[in-house]
């Protein structure tokens, strides 16, 4: 199979165990300089560090957003050890595993209240839903740093880094 030369077919076994299910849901990011902020009238909960957006061969093309958080931590000087949470919309039960044991991100850390497998893919809404949630967690277990990431389509990943903002 071309550059594969060890892989004579490629069996697609993907299930509704190993794959999220569609889901139904909305969310709302409100996403400003501290200004913008201060004249809403609003505080503040979290602010973006830095964000990364990779492409890898369509053929592999699930592994860009675990590429994308490697990106966007590195960028910021961080190691995955300094990351409190990590929400991974993970589109098949594979990359949950390859994701935890390249960056030692246990269930204690990564999707610690569920994830894309759990609750459903929200089409849309995914990405604020993640973000949301990351920095939820954050201030629930007073936590600094946190990652939103996702693997999209055709070899396309995504990760935003954010801090929380102590209250």
């Amino acid at each position: 199979m071309g550059a594969y030369s060890g892989v004579s077919e490629i069996q697609h076994l993907h299930t509704v165990g190993t794959a999220p299910a569609m889901a139904d849901a909305s969310a709302l990011l409100l996403v400003g300089s501290a200004e913008a902020a201060e004249r809403a009238g609003v505080a503040p909960r979290a602010r973006i560090i830095g964000s990364a957006s990779t492409s890898v061969n369509p053929v592999v093309m699930l592994t860009a957003g675990q590429s994308a958080v490697e990106q966007v931590i590195a960028r910021a000087g961080l190691t995955p050890a300094d990351i409190d949470v990590f929400e991974f919309a993970e589109a098949f039960s594979a990359l949950c595993l390859r994701f935890r044991r390249d960056l030692d991100a246990g269930p204690d850390r990564m999707n610690p209240n569920g994830g894309t497998m759990a609750m459903g893919h929200a089409f849309g809404a995914t990405g604020a839903i993640l973000v949301g949630s990351c920095v939820e967690e954050l201030e629930r277990r007073g936590g600094r740093y946190g990652v939103a990431a996702v693997s999209g389509a055709a070899g396309l990943g995504v990760a935003v880094l954010v801090e929380r903002i102590s209250a």
